[in-house]
């Protein structure tokens, strides 16, 4: 008796991090999961099932995964494809930067008190934007009313603590607040002047 012994090719794989891409865990054929933060290039054989997650820097989230052939290209995260080609195949992890919301409002606090409220009687303020991308820089500009004072930009809704900047304009660099569409608020703090 003969028997004819088959078994499947096996092809390399190569897994690249794109900018922003901190990590990528694979997973073939239900195998153990190994995260690689370089550029790695596995064997996988032919038929076998190929999971790949993606993890990401600071101020990153999920783009795509692109291939260099006809299979593992996906716009989803946490992806599964079976390996039915019969060539050695690239694929890319991709990131993009978050974009946030700015947010500006004004603080006023009244004559001979501590507290205040969210009002433009002390001063008006500009600068917001539905659309600023994480590290890029961004300006908002307050400007205080007659009677008033500007002391500053605070993150506290309540104006407490340190200011973030005592200038009426003020420029920064974005920085990571959440998920993309996250808003992050600003407060121009204004006094009521006093005389003699």
């Amino acid at each position: 008796t003969l028997y004819a012994n088959f078994t499947a090719n096996t092809y390399s794989l190569t897994i690249k991090l794109g900018t922003g891409v901190s990590k990528v865990t694979y997973q073939v054929a239900g195998g153990t999961a190994t995260a690689v933060t370089a550029e790695t290039t596995i064997t996988v054989a032919y038929s076998q099932t190929v999971k790949l997650t993606s993890a990401f820097s600071t101020g990153y989230e999920f783009s795509s995964f692109t291939s260099s052939g006809t299979i593992g290209a996906s716009s989803s995260n946490a992806y599964t494809f079976t390996y039915n080609v019969t060539n050695a195949l690239t694929i890319t992890a991709n990131a993009k930067k978050e974009v946030y919301k700015v947010a500006v409002h004004s603080y006023t606090v009244p004559y001979n008190s501590t507290t205040g409220t969210i009002s433009t009687t002390g001063g008006t303020v500009s600068g917001a934007d539905d659309s600023v991308t994480y590290g890029d820089s961004h300006t908002v500009t307050a400007s205080q009313a007659t009677g008033y004072t500007f002391k500053g930009w605070f993150e506290a809704s309540d104006c407490s603590g340190t200011a973030k900047s005592t200038s009426v304009s003020y420029t920064f660099t974005m920085k990571d607040v959440g998920t993309s569409g996250t808003t992050y608020n600003l407060y121009a703090k204004f006094t009521r002047n006093a005389y003699s």
